[in-house]
């Protein structure tokens, strides 16, 4: 997003291609990294702290300078040492020794609570002056920092550094915080000789539980021998930079004497350096030139700041080892991390608008413009009138035959013509009543001519011409004719009078379409539009009309005569790869042909033009038909690839060493679909991506187009596919007996919920049939017959199938799906769009939180389930609006055993099954009988491990489970849980799944299985009583005089939007000693949804339905809180869980409302009787409180502040023990994105959470906040920042409650006539490194972004340290088009990217013409990429069929303009 200037923090932004399907901005947080530069500030750092060893007492301790603090357990002993020890050339002068080993009486009382880690006794020597609450303790000293020291250590030592930490216990324990050590040193010589080199280890630590994330060898330079590795008996001198979570580890190799010490560079060159002040080695010959040892940002919660030492342990608890530690110097950049340095300005005018204003008629500029046609082949208009006119000879074409004929014109003179030579329009002496294509530069509009011009093809009509009147008026028609025989009901037509244009004649399709490419190409390079402003945003089409097939194929290359024009070097193939015909610039050109003649066959070799230019193909009789026809081809051209959700990226499971490399492979799963006019179903699919270090964003091409040929997964040929072509591969398999799709509902008519299969056994069932038909609710008494359930099944499957049990007469339609290219093998149609349902990758289990409970070891032995099920199959779940949830496989665990490599695979994507939720039943018949698109499974997806009882009964005992919810949104009213713990049989000792296709656990009685089914069926949700009647606990519908279905708008639960929270809440207990031993149970919070049905009609109006806070139980599907909000508010958004205190359960929920409230619901301490409260549950004991209210008169309605997006909790203010929280989440009609008519006015809040400690303040409002307009924001990096200086010079957390974000109202008001919507956020924010970032939407047709970020460079970074250039010019790729200028295209509305600063709330924002969609935020390697994916409005994936997919702007109409697209 951006290219930065010193000074710092050097944040380097990259951007990403030009399509807005991929990312708008990718931020590139963190150092050395291909392509970026460090996020570690060039300037030096302010010196708080320098120590120099003594070596006459022990000092270090007595004066108070250092404090021993355990990392073990057990401490190391310590002292100092006057003996000499060996630095090569000299002595070192002075040290802290540190020595210790490991007495076998000792080895109990180790507490280290997981085997990371040095196993030895090890403790950390902390700098006093960095702990809280001692003299001279400044935070911010202790935020940002650089730690150096010198070292040496012996063969037995583990020497390193820890920073941020925190001793939560007062027992002088490290409880929190970072490690950073090297051990495993050999000697040089033995190294030479082949021993292994020094390893290094980073050690994240919480609650007493160590996290290894990531090792490596200590290779300084493996050049250069004395370099090799960290030797031991060397000294050397550590430098440890921790800047805005962002970490760097250099070593330098030192030689030391008693006074100035020898320093090698890197490159093997050497410096002397001497003492200058506090700093050691302040003074050198030259620049210490350090060796990089490892870079890391942190994507979790910084534990800064906290105190600060060198640490030493050993390896072998029975062998002493031998550390010492000389020159300690800490130094802070006071600095706060939300300044953002000013942009790279292009040229001298920074960044200009979106795109010219080339139409000087027009108010502001263009970027869309209405769909302009050109008539290009006059053959029917020309020969009808040489025909009508001049006698029998001149019909149209003139004559069958090819070859020259004379034909006589009007003016009597006579003009040879080849009948099969292509365009009659070239012959210039006729008058021709041409339609010609304005050019780029024109406002004129050609409609009206092209309407009247299409009318004698369109309508049996009779020329009349006049050539008495004034040129241009001598045509008229009279529509005197009929050429339906029958009229609709089948019976002959009384009106019937046939056209008495004869239709026979020579018709030249490929000659045509080669004088229409020739005109196309020399417009495009030469003509008119060689110079159009809007080429990069620009489709171009052809419609060809004829009214027969071809009949001019002659010469060597007319070997098949219907199919010339689509033979090797032919038109067909010109418009469709023109890059490989002589012209590089243009783009491929789609051509939809009309067969207009009843001798037109639905299978006409005409078909074979559209399919080559991947067009569509039509046929039509009459005018009704035509009309019809040219509707659907304008709206197809409107059908563009769009994604509205980010795509995910999963890290891949933990291997052997149960840590993540610098170089494994990430999977990242892309969902886009192409809306299809007058469908139920949309085309989708989802595409896999391999991530790496050197690929860390979706590969692109030269010009900026996804490059499809690095799609990872592949269809039955070995070509790069996403699922929706696999997936038509098990459709196709289907039929033949080897049914590989695995479709199941839930039924709980037997009184438990229960699984079943979506195939021919559910007939059999008449119980279970008479359920499934109930839940369609298709007709007025309220049930489906048994022939529209089999035919909604029939559809879902894409199997047309009669069941043997029922026998059906009539029987089901055929084909149960059709397509709507009239292609029943098209792959496009087996899947579903994938809209707002994120697909979520599930890898093996991997919970951080359930490693340890704080104080009682790994919560319910969790590393043995971990363990266990290291290596299942991964699996992608996505929901789709064709009514499933389905399961990809994404990767099997040594899926090649002759190639064992210890890693998980990236997988098939082939179905591993699908599940069909009741919840979006009612939906299913509209689907398949309907046309309108249809939401079904269509909301997020939650996705946790849980400690339950699989069968929910009680019967069995609990054990850990993954289990998956998922929701509907706008697709229905539920939530439905599935058991998604063992997909393949796996045993002991090594736990090695079974390799097969499909999952082996299907069956739930095959073998090592766990007894339990694949998926298994929790349960389904749907808020009802015991008759099935959704509640109405708060009695709106009764109130409104309603009754029965009367009701939907006034159900308790709306539709789920609401992604659930996965709750882990303990629960107070005594073991049989007496001690407190907390017990558990998992729940599952979320809000009450939404219905458009209950939507209010005026901004201060209610919501009727969706009015509570939920919480059901994990285990058993039961509701254990449902709390009222405020009557006429709602909770669509999805809550956000909280363990505050590090204790391993949740204790806090947060969550906001449809009327500007944000609330917490706060769970009891597990430690605290709730039953000697007088509670009867936890729940009880719960409490629920607003924390803030917008308006602060607590549920008045006015202003309608709604927030639809889920709270990011930071923690913001540290007490020296804990975190006070902040919530961040913006408000916004995100149900109705597209709307232009709310006045109200959003805002982006960032509210402190410590109303505990005001108990007189019931919520805090904006008054407690500080108030920030979106004018005080900078446009594109506004600020200019000097060393030193910041954004943030006010801490709101510490002056106020927080700060919020007044957004737009309207913006760049240029017409009254224009209309703009208010600017509202659409997604949840990311908080990375200080900043917060949001995204959000303003509709409007007047708008236009102002900075539009340039966003199109090649996917392949520069070497690294190669700046990034502010408008890279990528090299043209000889398989694809090349690259045009960088021109926006215009979508609905503006998005904007908000980058602000956590404590003060200023900062910048970036502009976009399209939707912003979400951010993905992941971290590979040592770098984390912030990604901003837009929704593809303004530019499209093509089609992708097994290759490379082009991605090209859409300029033709504004997104509500087609027909069938839904106004977000």
């Amino acid at each position: 997003m951006r290219s930065h200037k010193q000074p710092l923090p050097f944040i380097t932004g990259t951007r990403g291609p030009a399509a807005a399907v991929l990312a708008t901005a990718v931020l590139v947080l963190a150092p050395v990294v291909v392509g970026a530069q460090s996020i570690i500030p060039n300037n030096p750092p302010t010196i708080t702290y320098s120590y120099d060893a003594s070596t006459a007492t022990p000092p270090a301790l007595e004066a108070g300078e250092i404090t021993q603090y355990n990392w073990t357990g057990v401490s190391a002993g310590v002292g100092s040492s006057s003996e000499g020890v060996s630095c090569g050339a000299g002595f070192w002068g002075t040290h802290l020794k540190q020595a210790q080993g490991l007495a076998a009486s000792q080895s109990a009382t180790l507490n280290r609570p997981h085997p990371l880690g040095p196993a030895g006794r090890s403790s950390v020597f902390v700098i006093n002056q960095s702990v809280a609450g001692n003299p001279g303790y400044l935070g911010t000293d202790w935020d940002n920092i650089r730690f150096e020291f010198d070292f040496t250590g012996d063969a037995n030592a583990a020497v390193g550094v820890v920073w941020g930490g925190q001793d939560i216990t007062g027992n002088l324990d490290v409880d929190h915080g970072y490690l950073f050590y090297v051990d495993q040193m050999p000697t040089e010589l033995t190294f030479l000789a082949g021993d292994n080199a020094a390893q290094w280890h980073l050690v994240r630590r919480r609650s007493g539980y160590d996290l290894e994330i990531a090792s490596g060898p200590a290779i300084l330079n493996d050049g250069i021998d004395a370099l090799r590795s960290v030797y031991q008996g060397q000294c050397y001198r550590m430098r440890v930079e921790f800047f805005c979570g962002t970490l760097r580890v250099q070593i330098a190799r030192i030689e030391c004497g008693a006074g100035d010490c020898t320093v090698t560079h890197c490159d093997g060159a050497n410096t002397v350096c001497s003492p200058l002040g506090n700093d050691p080695y302040g003074a050198c010959g030259t620049a210490i030139q350090w060796c990089d040892l490892f870079t890391w940002v942190d994507p979790e919660p910084l534990l800064v700041p906290g105190f600060v030492g060198p640490f030493a342990g050993g390896i072998d608890r029975a062998v002493p080892a031998v550390s010492r530690f000389d020159n300690l110097l800490a130094s802070t950049w006071n600095y706060d991390c939300n300044l953002i340095c000013p942009d790279v300005v292009i040229g001298d005018n920074g960044w200009t608008g979106w795109t010219d204003d080339w139409d000087s008629t027009s108010i502001g500029p263009e970027g869309v413009q209405d769909i302009e046609l050109k008539h290009l082949y006059t053959g029917t208009l020309i020969d009808y009138e040489y025909g009508y006119l001049y006698g029998a000879n001149h019909y149209i074409d003139s004559t069958m035959l090819s070859g020259p004929t004379t034909v006589t014109l009007t003016d009597n003179s006579s003009e040879t013509r080849d009948n099969c030579g292509g365009w009659t329009v070239l012959y210039t002496n006729v008058e021709k009543p041409i339609v010609d294509l304005p050019d780029p530069g024109s406002a004129d509009s050609n409609l009206n001519e092209m309407l009247a011009f299409l009318e004698p093809m369109s309508s049996s009509v009779k020329l009349v011409y006049d050539e008495t009147q004034a040129p241009g008026a001598r045509f008229s028609f009279v529509d005197d004719y009929d050429n339906d025989r029958l009229d609709l009901a089948g019976d002959p037509n009384p009106a019937y009078n046939p056209n008495p244009l004869p239709t026979r004649g020579a018709t030249p399709i490929r000659n045509s379409l080669e004088d229409a490419f020739t005109w196309y190409a020399e417009q495009r390079t030469n003509g008119a539009w060689a110079l159009d402003p809007l080429e990069d945003c620009r489709l171009w089409y052809v419609i060809f009309i004829t009214d027969g097939e071809e009949s001019c194929c002659e010469g060597d290359g007319c070997t098949v005569e219907q199919d010339w024009a689509c033979q090797p070097n032919g038109p067909a193939e010109k418009f469709h790869e023109p890059f490989n015909h002589g012209y590089p610039g243009l783009d491929p050109v789609k051509i939809y042909t009309v067969g207009f003649s009843e001798g037109v066959a639905a299978d006409s070799p005409l078909k074979c033009v559209a399919t080559a230019t991947e067009g569509r193909f039509f046929t039509a009789t009459n005018s009704d038909q035509l009309v019809n026809v040219l509707y659907e081809v304008l709206d197809e051209m409107q059908e563009t690839d769009r994604s509205f959700i980010p795509y995910a990226v999963s890290p891949p499971p933990p291997g052997a060493a149960g840590q993540l490399s610098a170089d494994d492979e990430f999977l990242t799963v892309f969902p886009h679909f192409v809306p299809i006019n007058k469908n139920t179903v949309w085309r989708g699919d989802l595409l896999a991506f391999e991530f790496n270090k050197s690929q860390p964003v979706l590969p692109t091409t030269a010009e900026c187009t996804v490059d499809t040929s690095q799609v990872v997964w592949q269809d039955s040929g070995g070509n790069p596919a996403g699922a929706a072509a696999i997936l038509a591969e098990q459709m196709a398999d289907y039929s033949s007996g080897n049914r590989t799709r695995h479709i199941y509902f839930g039924s709980d008519y037997s009184g438990s919920w229960q699984r079943y299969k979506m195939d021919e056994t559910m007939f059999g069932n008449a119980s279970l049939l008479a359920d499934f038909q109930d839940v369609l609710d298709i007709s007025s008494s309220g049930s489906a017959s048994a022939l529209e359930a089999v035919e909604v099944t029939n559809f879902i499957r894409n199997y047309r199938e009669n069941p043997a049990s029922l026998a059906l007469s009539p029987a089901p339609q055929s084909p149960p799906r059709p397509d709507p290219a009239g292609d029943p093998t098209d792959s496009q149609w087996s899947l579903g769009d994938i809209y707002h349902s994120q697909p979520v990758v599930v890898n093996p289990p991997n919970n951080f939180m359930y490693f340890s409970d704080y104080g009682q070891g790994p919560a319910h032995d969790y590393l043995s389930f971990r363990s266990k099920h290291a290596n299942r199959r991964r699996v992608v779940l996505a929901g789709a609006n064709d009514g499933q949830l389905h399961a990809f496989d994404g990767g099997f665990y040594d899926r090649d055993e002759t190639n064992f490599d210890d890693r998980h695979d990236m997988g098939t994507g082939k179905e591993v099954f699908a599940w069909v939720p009741e919840a979006v039943a009612h939906r299913l018949p509209l689907m398949t009988y309907g046309t309108e698109h249809q939401y079904t499974v269509d909301g997020p997806i939650a996705v946790a491990d849980v400690y339950i009882d699989p069968d929910g009964m009680g019967s069995a005992p609990e054990q850990w489970r993954t289990v998956a919810l998922a929701t509907m949104r706008r697709g229905g009213r539920g939530v439905v849980a599935l058991d998604i713990t063992t997909p393949d049989e796996v045993s002991g000792p090594d736990y090695i799944p079974t390799v097969a296709d499909y999952p082996g656990c299907l069956d739930s009685t095959a073998a090592d299985c766990d007894g339990v089914s694949y998926p298994h069926l929790l349960w389904e949700f749907h808020d009802v009583d015991g008759t099935g009647t959704p509640n109405d606990a708060d009695g709106g519908c009764a109130t409104a005089g309603l009754s029965g279905d009367q009701c939907r708008p006034y159900w308790d639960l709306g539709w789920t939007w609401s992604k659930p929270a996965i709750a882990r809440v303990g629960i107070y207990a005594l073991d049989g000693g007496g001690n407190v031993v907390p017990d558990d149970t998992f729940v599952a919070f979320f809000g009450g949804g939404w219905d458009a049905n209950s939507e209010p009609t005026t901004p201060a109006g209610g919501d009727n339905t969706g009015n509570y806070f939920y919480g059901v139980d994990i285990e058993t599907g039961t509701v254990v809180v449902k709390e009222l909000i405020d009557v006429g508010t709602s909770v669509p958004g999805s809550p956000a869980v909280l363990d505050s205190d590090n204790d391993g359960f949740h204790d806090k929920v947060y969550f906001g409302d449809t009327n500007g409230a944000i609330w917490r619901y706060q769970l009891p301490s597990p430690y605290v009787d709730f039953v000697a409260g007088g509670y009867a549950t936890v729940y009880e004991a719960a409490h629920l409180r607003r924390i803030f209210d917008v308006s602060g008169t607590l549920g008045a309605t006015a202003g309608r502040q709604q927030f639809f997006v889920q709270p990011t909790l930071v923690p913001v203010l540290f007490n020296g023990s804990n975190y006070t929280y902040a919530i961040a989440m913006g408000s916004g009609d995100r149900a109705n994105l597209g709307d232009m008519t709310a006045d109200i006015t959003n805002h982006f809040y960032v509210v402190l959470d410590d109303l505990d400690n005001d108990p007189a303040n019931l919520a805090y409002d904006e008054t407690d906040l500080v108030a920030r307009a979106y004018d005080d924001m900078g446009i594109q990096n506004a600020f200019t920042a000097e060393p030193g200086s910041t954004v943030c010079v006010d801490n709101a957390f510490v002056s106020a409650k927080g700060w919020y974000l007044e957004l737009r109202l309207n913006l760049l008001v240029t017409a009254p006539d224009l209309p703009e919507g208010s600017e509202k956020v659409n997604y949840e924010a990311t908080v990375f490194a200080n900043h917060v970032y949001f995204t959000t939407f303003q509709p409007g047709e007047g708008l236009a972004a102002s900075n539009p970020v340039e966003i199109c460079t090649p996917s392949t970074p520069p070497p690294t340290g190669t700046p990034i250039a502010p408008t890279p010019t990528p090299t043209p790729d000889p398989s694809g088009p090349a690259p045009g200028p960088d021109v926006r295209c215009k979508a609905s509305g503006i998005g904007r990217i908000y980058d602000l600063g956590l404590t003060c709330g200023l900062g910048e924002y970036t502009e976009v013409d399209d939707i912003v969609t979400g951010i993905s935020d992941y971290t590979i390697g040592d770098t984390t990429y912030v990604v901003f994916p837009t929704s593809g409005a303004d530019a499209g994936l093509g089609e992708i069929k097994g290759g490379l997919g082009l991605i090209k702007g859409h300029p033709i109409a504004v997104i509500s303009s087609t027909s069938n697209w839904r106004q977000e």
